[in-house]
């Protein structure tokens, strides 16, 4: 075999590699993102996205909000944590975020607010020092898109959550396909093999 077809055969084997794992961690990513575990749980915690520039949620985070209000609403959840950072637009996703459920009907009391949730990593950090001295808020449901779900356990769970459950927003995009899916798969591995990050002090 000459040099150039040894070349070739190692990188279509390498690129058949690639490509299965790749198929099978999407195949994972979408059944663990779109089955909705059917346990109660003590808090949900909404994972930020886009804020329009007028202060709103845009539609895919409205989808996030609209799930968690329904987990309330069906009394699977006790709490909402509302996890966002500041958006480069300069609008503020957590506090967008509770006035929406406050719109919705949900109780002030019910929502606890955290502005400094800039990725997921630090959501789940954030959440398990909001909860450490509640002995009565010990599991959660991460509510995100479909395709965060995985990633987003696995952060709660390096973070010290035993009990971490997934509820998916009802939203889909054509840039689910293109984008974010692959962007997810490459993501999880980033995130499994870092640990839980420090606390950003208040």
């Amino acid at each position: 075999m000459s040099r150039l077809r040894w070349f070739l055969a190692i990188t279509l084997s390498a690129f058949a590699v690639l490509l299965g794992w790749f198929l099978l961690h999407t195949g994972w990513l979408l059944w663990d993102g779109l089955r909705d575990e059917p346990y109660k749980a003590h808090v949900a915690v909404v994972l930020g996205n886009q804020v329009m520039d007028d202060g709103k949620p845009s539609e895919r985070l409205k989808a996030r909000l609209d799930q968690a209000y329904n987990l309330y609403l069906e009394r699977r959840v006790q709490r909402i944590i509302v996890s966002g950072g500041l958006a480069p637009n300069g609008q503020e996703e957590a506090v967008s975020m509770g006035r929406y459920l406050v719109k919705r009907g949900v109780p002030k009391e019910v929502i606890f607010v955290d502005m400094l949730g800039n990725d997921t990593f630090q959501s789940a950090r954030n959440t398990q020092r909001l909860l450490q001295h509640r002995e009565d808020l010990r599991s959660v449901v991460v509510v995100s898109s479909y395709y965060h779900i995985l990633r987003s356990k696995l952060a709660f769970q390096r973070c010290g959550f035993l009990a971490v459950y997934g509820s998916h927003a009802r939203h889909f995009e054509w840039r689910d396909v293109w984008w974010a899916i692959p962007r997810e798969v490459v993501a999880y591995y980033t995130y499994f093999l870092r640990d839980c990050p420090p606390p950003i002090e208040y």
